[in-house]
Protein backbone atom coordinates (compact mmCIF):
# COMPACT_ATOMS: atom_id res chain seq x y z
CA UNK A 1 0.00 0.00 0.00
CA UNK A 2 2.45 2.50 0.66
CA UNK A 3 4.37 1.43 -2.12
CA UNK A 4 1.73 2.52 -4.35
CA UNK A 5 0.87 5.89 -2.17
CA UNK A 6 4.48 6.89 -3.19
CA UNK A 7 4.33 6.18 -6.63
CA UNK A 8 1.14 8.00 -6.97
CA UNK A 9 2.28 10.95 -5.26
CA UNK A 10 5.76 10.98 -7.23
CA UNK A 11 3.84 10.88 -10.71
CA UNK A 12 1.87 13.34 -9.68
CA UNK A 13 -1.49 11.25 -9.87
CA UNK A 14 -4.74 12.13 -7.67
CA UNK A 15 -6.03 9.95 -5.35
CA UNK A 16 -7.62 9.83 -2.02
CA UNK A 17 -5.76 7.03 1.24
CA UNK A 18 -9.30 5.68 2.90
CA UNK A 19 -8.48 4.43 6.13
CA UNK A 20 -10.40 2.42 8.90
CA UNK A 21 -10.28 4.83 11.93
CA UNK A 22 -12.82 2.55 14.56
CA UNK A 23 -15.11 -0.08 14.56
CA UNK A 24 -17.62 -1.26 16.33
CA UNK A 25 -19.40 -4.75 16.27
CA UNK A 26 -19.07 -6.84 13.26
CA UNK A 27 -17.87 -5.42 10.09
CA UNK A 28 -15.36 -6.42 6.85
CA UNK A 29 -12.79 -4.53 7.91
CA UNK A 30 -10.57 -3.60 10.92
CA UNK A 31 -9.33 -0.58 12.15
CA UNK A 32 -5.93 0.43 9.97
CA UNK A 33 -7.58 -1.03 6.80
CA UNK A 34 -6.92 1.14 3.81
CA UNK A 35 -7.87 1.52 0.22
CA UNK A 36 -6.29 3.70 -2.07
CA UNK A 37 -9.03 5.30 -4.58
CA UNK A 38 -7.78 6.89 -7.75
CA UNK A 39 -9.69 9.37 -9.96
CA UNK A 40 -9.87 6.97 -12.31
CA UNK A 41 -11.83 4.66 -9.99
CA UNK A 42 -8.63 2.10 -9.85
CA UNK A 43 -7.81 0.92 -7.01
CA UNK A 44 -5.31 -0.35 -4.55
CA UNK A 45 -6.29 -2.63 -1.74
CA UNK A 46 -10.17 -3.72 -1.03
CA UNK A 47 -12.63 -3.44 -3.37
CA UNK A 48 -16.08 -2.07 -3.66
CA UNK A 49 -17.60 -4.84 -4.13
CA UNK A 50 -19.26 -4.44 -0.33
CA UNK A 51 -21.66 -1.99 0.95
CA UNK A 52 -19.16 -0.29 3.69
CA UNK A 53 -16.18 -0.56 0.69
CA UNK A 54 -18.20 1.07 -2.25
CA UNK A 55 -19.35 3.86 0.00
CA UNK A 56 -16.03 4.63 1.23
CA UNK A 57 -14.82 4.36 -2.30
CA UNK A 58 -17.30 7.39 -3.46
CA UNK A 59 -16.38 9.07 -0.28
CA UNK A 60 -12.78 9.03 -1.64
CA UNK A 61 -13.67 9.78 -5.15
CA UNK A 62 -15.43 13.16 -3.56
CA UNK A 63 -12.74 14.10 -1.63
CA UNK A 64 -9.83 14.05 -4.61
CA UNK A 65 -12.42 16.28 -6.80
CA UNK A 66 -12.95 18.75 -3.40
CA UNK A 67 -9.57 18.35 -2.33
CA UNK A 68 -10.89 18.20 1.48
CA UNK A 69 -11.16 15.38 3.88
CA UNK A 70 -13.67 13.64 4.66
CA UNK A 71 -14.85 11.39 7.39
CA UNK A 72 -17.74 9.17 7.31
CA UNK A 73 -19.26 6.80 9.63
CA UNK A 74 -21.08 3.85 8.46
CA UNK A 75 -23.94 1.80 9.72
CA UNK A 76 -25.65 -1.82 9.05
CA UNK A 77 -28.14 -2.59 11.61
CA UNK A 78 -29.45 -6.66 11.95
CA UNK A 79 -32.79 -5.60 9.94
CA UNK A 80 -30.72 -4.34 7.09
CA UNK A 81 -28.08 -7.40 7.25
CA UNK A 82 -30.75 -9.72 7.80
CA UNK A 83 -32.74 -8.20 4.73
CA UNK A 84 -29.69 -8.23 2.30
CA UNK A 85 -28.16 -11.74 3.26
CA UNK A 86 -24.70 -9.71 4.64
CA UNK A 87 -23.42 -11.12 7.57
CA UNK A 88 -22.06 -7.81 8.98
CA UNK A 89 -23.75 -5.45 11.00
CA UNK A 90 -21.05 -3.28 12.95
CA UNK A 91 -20.10 0.16 12.38
CA UNK A 92 -17.32 1.75 11.34
CA UNK A 93 -15.88 5.19 10.44
CA UNK A 94 -13.38 5.56 7.52
CA UNK A 95 -11.74 8.89 6.67
CA UNK A 96 -10.68 9.72 2.76
CA UNK A 97 -7.28 12.10 2.53
CA UNK A 98 -6.45 13.46 -0.90
CA UNK A 99 -2.64 12.61 -1.56
CA UNK A 100 -1.19 15.66 -2.29
CA UNK A 101 3.05 16.41 -2.99
CA UNK A 102 4.99 16.85 -0.45
CA UNK A 103 6.04 20.87 0.47
CA UNK A 104 8.58 22.58 -1.55
CA UNK A 105 10.62 25.10 0.53
CA UNK A 106 13.08 27.35 -1.27
CA UNK A 107 15.83 28.68 1.33
CA UNK A 108 17.76 31.72 -0.52
CA UNK A 109 21.25 31.58 1.00
CA UNK A 110 23.36 28.57 1.94
CA UNK A 111 24.95 29.47 4.60
CA UNK A 112 25.28 28.34 8.07
CA UNK A 113 21.32 28.60 8.33
CA UNK A 114 20.40 27.69 5.13
CA UNK A 115 22.44 24.48 5.91
CA UNK A 116 20.90 23.32 8.99
CA UNK A 117 17.33 24.39 8.20
CA UNK A 118 17.68 21.96 4.76
CA UNK A 119 18.58 19.38 6.79
CA UNK A 120 15.59 19.82 9.49
CA UNK A 121 13.34 20.47 6.74
CA UNK A 122 14.19 17.41 4.44
CA UNK A 123 14.10 15.18 7.26
CA UNK A 124 10.36 15.89 8.13
CA UNK A 125 9.03 16.17 4.55
CA UNK A 126 10.08 19.00 2.55
CA UNK A 127 11.15 18.96 -0.85
CA UNK A 128 14.24 21.53 -0.50
CA UNK A 129 15.45 23.84 -3.29
CA UNK A 130 18.64 26.46 -1.95
CA UNK A 131 19.36 29.11 -4.28
CA UNK A 132 22.76 31.00 -3.56
CA UNK A 133 25.24 32.36 -6.06
CA UNK A 134 28.44 30.97 -4.03
CA UNK A 135 29.31 27.57 -5.59
CA UNK A 136 31.47 26.86 -2.73
CA UNK A 137 27.98 27.16 -0.53
CA UNK A 138 25.12 25.55 -2.94
CA UNK A 139 26.69 22.83 -4.39
CA UNK A 140 25.25 18.98 -3.94
CA UNK A 141 28.20 17.73 -1.98
CA UNK A 142 26.91 20.26 1.04
CA UNK A 143 23.17 19.77 0.13
CA UNK A 144 22.56 16.10 -1.12
CA UNK A 145 19.32 14.79 -2.58
CA UNK A 146 17.64 12.68 -0.26
CA UNK A 147 17.17 8.82 -1.43
CA UNK A 148 13.39 8.52 -2.79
Amino acid sequence: MFAAVADALERGEPAALVTIVSTTGSTPQRIGAKMLVFADGRLVGHDRRGCYENDAFWKAREAITSRKPAARALRLSDDFAQETGLIWAGRWTCTSNRLSRRPSLYIVGAGHVGFHLARIAQEVGFRVHVADDRDEFANAERFPRPPR
